[in-house]
């Protein structure tokens, strides 16, 4: 198992890492209007909301967020056969105009990026943002982020444990039948990383990667790629064979070109 290479100047991050190379830009999240994101704030700003939490058996439920956070907060007193839940993928932007996730959602702005490069970026580059929120012992299943998107991750609070593997590692296969965590011999090379608070995990496209909260963790994520790809992943959305899956991409996609319904309905 090797570290992940740990940097501070985003400057260095650019030149040598952008869709190349994963690495941990320490302090990076500071920056950013959400490292302040408390249980309590999410609760004022989200409480309202019915978001999707997955179960430990993969089963997903919805769960009003005051409730959720009642549980966040104080996993003990929640008494459970079906042990730690896990907010994931709650969509902050696209906001699919919903005011409550549109207003944090221009709180989260890539914090890989130096405030006099950020109107260049933005031109060039587009994606969606989610929030993530998890009690100790919750964790993402070793998987590959869809369309080839880069991804980051920005620690609010807590500790996270990362392993990666290159994308040609493993097959789908072999992914779905190894869990990086437990395992003492690893069909392939793996790298990990421990995020802490202020923290930010960069990973490139395709890459392999498994997730575990090490303790109750507020994280929020950017999926990342240049216009041009992602109005090449609206057409992949659309070839798709008619799914809920296709229904879920082609509305994303279209929402994040801002191509509004008419060009859902045409899917």
């Amino acid at each position: 198992m090797k570290p992940l290479p740990r940097i501070r100047e985003l400057a260095t991050f650019q030149e040598r890492y952008f869709m190349q190379h994963h690495v941990v830009v320490e302090r990076a999240a500071q920056t950013m209007t959400a490292s302040s994101w408390s249980a309590a704030f999410l609760v004022e700003a989200l409480g309202s909301q019915r978001p999707t939490v997955r179960l430990p058996n993969g089963k997903l439920a919805h769960m009003r967020m005051t409730d959720f956070m009642r549980y966040f907060t104080s996993p003990d007193s929640f008494a459970s056969s079906q042990g730690p839940i896990y907010l994931t993928d709650f969509y902050l932007s696209p906001s699919f105009g919903d005011a409550e996730r549109e207003a944090l959602g221009k709180s989260v702005a890539c914090p890989l990026v130096a405030p006099e490069q950020w109107d260049a970026w933005q031109r060039q580059h587009t994606g969606w943002n989610t929030l993530y929120v998890g009690a100790a012992g919750t964790s993402t299943w070793l998987h590959q982020d869809p369309f080839s998107t880069s991804s980051w991750l920005a620690a609010i609070s807590g500790v996270k444990h990362w392993r990666l593997c290159r994308p040609d590692g493993l097959s789908s296969a072999a992914a779905r039948a190894t869990d990086p965590f437990t395992e003492e011999r690893l069909p392939c090379e793996f790298f990990e990383a421990e995020l802490r608070a202020g923290d930010v995990m960069y990973v490139p496209p395709d890459w392999w990667h498994a997730v575990r909260n090490e303790t109750a963790t507020i994280a929020v994520t950017g999926n990342v790629c240049t216009v041009e790809r992602a109005r090449a992943s609206f057409a992949e959305a659309q070839a798709m064979p008619p799914s809920s899956k296709r229904d879920v991409w082609t509305r994303t996609w279209a929402a994040i070109l801002g191509l509004g319904p008419e060009a859902e309905s045409r899917a």
